[in-house]
């Protein structure tokens, strides 16, 4: 049975996406280990509000891959988003993602694992831009529910704001809601 880490940095969206990705993969028999050092793919869900923060993630990064360099490491969130080559730079870094493909990983971890290749893992491609151009909201189905007391409901993504201390609206997108029946539905 293949073993997942997933490490988060910064806000309750990035939170709720790896929820969503974590439950996913344990929802078809792969299991959740709570360190590096003993999981077959991490993967390390980015921030980049800061320089520090993006910093840190890069940190986490480089620091899951000293520990444990056979995992397979993916990168993903905001700061993967915005500076892609940076994180590509980063020796044993298996593959880095976007906004728009975050909600791709689980399927194609379980396509790849049941495989002979890794080819499932290949059809996750690095943003194209480090600007977020997402129009629609993604979410996951079915709902998230996560480790916490009250599960998260990510009902909007992205901002329109520009303030121009702030990199969110570039990292992921202009504002998009949920539908209200998913909404009401999960």
């Amino acid at each position: 049975m293949k073993t997942f880490y997933i490490t988060t940095l910064g806000c309750k969206v990035n939170h709720y996406e790896s929820d969503g990705i974590a439950n996913e993969l344990s929802r078809n028999g792969f299991t959740r280990v709570n360190d590096a050092v003993s999981a077959d793919i991490a993967i390390v869900n980015t921030c980049a509000v800061t320089s520090k923060a993006a910093m840190q993630s890069r940190q986490a990064v480089r620091k899951i891959i000293r520990l444990n360099p056979q995992a397979k490491v993916i990168v993903t969130g905001c700061h993967a988003q915005t500076e892609p080559e940076r994180v590509k730079e980063i020796e044993n870094v298996y593959c880095v993602t976007g906004h728009r493909d975050k909600f791709k990983i689980a399927k194609a971890i379980i396509a790849s694992e049941n495989s002979d290749n890794d080819n499932g893992l290949d059809s996750i491609e690095p943003p194209h831009s480090n600007q977020c151009k997402d129009k629609e909201f993604i979410s996951f189905t079915p709902a998230v529910t996560g480790d916490m007391t009250r599960a998260y409901l990510k009902i909007q993504d992205g901002c329109n704001a520009f303030c121009t201390y702030c990199i969110i609206p570039h990292a992921r997108g202009r504002s998009r809601s949920m539908p209200e029946k998913e909404v009401i539905k999960h």
